[in-house]
């Protein structure tokens, strides 16, 4: 066995059970059991000569030894990572890989896919929705359309800006039927809340004129498709975010209940590495950032 260099794989499977602290999860990211998984990081402390985790009843520890390989392997996975990317793009590769979170895939990405489908005729277009960090993200996608986050060894280039506003279903008991309703009639209603943007309703009560009002929520959900779900069906007033929502109320199955609307304090973006060269990848980014407005959308959606 070489001494310059540790088995490629022992190394990535250690990598992945000291991030995720865990040879169970490591082996679902590397799609192998956590035998096998517990069985590399072994021959990697055999090839180093020292022990590289506590192993306790349910979880992993770092020994000082783990806690100093770590960072250094993180940085050459996400060398790899970009590097192999790179040639990828060079070599015609055929496969684009998307990450989107669930509400901008099923919203956003989606009424864009056909005519993305014949821009790239020859490219086989693959949406995950996978929610990780973004090197860990990258390792298994080409770009990603997400928030922006401080992070200089990526490229983050401007979509589009979000809107909050009410909407409700015709279904919803005790909507009128003469709208708009005023900012103080519609918090009576039951309210629907995103549970990781704490203060929309706040926000927007203010905006609509209602200083120091508290909205009342009624159901809390974690994910913006989920409660848009919940508001169709009758449940509550939710605060949609334009563009992901116009469609449901163009077709009608929501209410716009107040026209204030507020910009949401996040922008989206599409994500590449930065030292990304020309290929498809950067060919299907080009395509998304010239077909961000909503034009698209509506008439695919449609």
């Amino acid at each position: 066995m070489s001494r310059i260099l540790p088995p490629l794989r022992a190394a990535r499977a250690f990598e992945a059970a000291a991030r995720l602290g865990s040879f169970v999860q490591a082996g679902r990211e590397l799609h192998q059991s956590a035998t096998a998984v517990s069985q590399q990081v072994k021959v990697l402390e055999n090839w180093l000569g020292v022990d590289l985790f506590q192993r306790q009843h349910n979880f992993l520890v770092l020994t000082p030894q783990g806690e100093q390989l770590l960072p250094g392997l993180k940085v050459a996975f996400d060398t790899l990572a970009e590097a192999t990317g790179e040639v990828r793009a060079d070599a015609g590769q055929r496969q684009v890989r998307i990450a989107a979170f669930p509400n901008v895939a099923l919203n956003w990405l989606v009424p864009r896919l056909d005519a993305m489908r014949q821009a790239f005729p020859d490219v086989a277009i693959d949406v995950r929705t996978i929610t990780a960090p973004l090197p860990e993200l990258f390792r298994r996608v080409d770009l990603a359309v997400r928030v922006y986050e401080h992070a200089p060894q990526y490229q983050f280039d401007f979509l589009f800006a979000a809107e909050l506003f009410p909407v409700a279903s015709p279904r919803l008991e005790g909507l009128p039927r003469r709208l708009p309703m005023s900012p103080a009639e519609l918090l009576t209603l039951p309210l629907l809340h995103l549970s990781h943007f704490p203060e929309d309703w706040r926000i927007w009560s203010q905006a609509a004129g209602l200083q120091g009002a508290t909205p009342r929520v009624a159901l809390q959900f974690d994910s913006q498709a989920v409660m848009m779900a919940a508001a169709e069906r009758g449940l509550g007033v939710a605060l949609a975010r334009s563009p992901f929502d116009d469609e449901a109320v163009r077709a009608g199955r929501l209410r716009v209940l107040h026209p204030v609307r507020v910009p949401c304090p996040e922008g989206w973006y599409v994500i590449t590495p930065a030292t990304l060269r020309h290929g498809k990848v950067s060919a299907v980014r080009d395509w998304l950032l010239a077909h961000a407005g909503p034009g698209l959308g509506v008439t695919a959606a449609a």
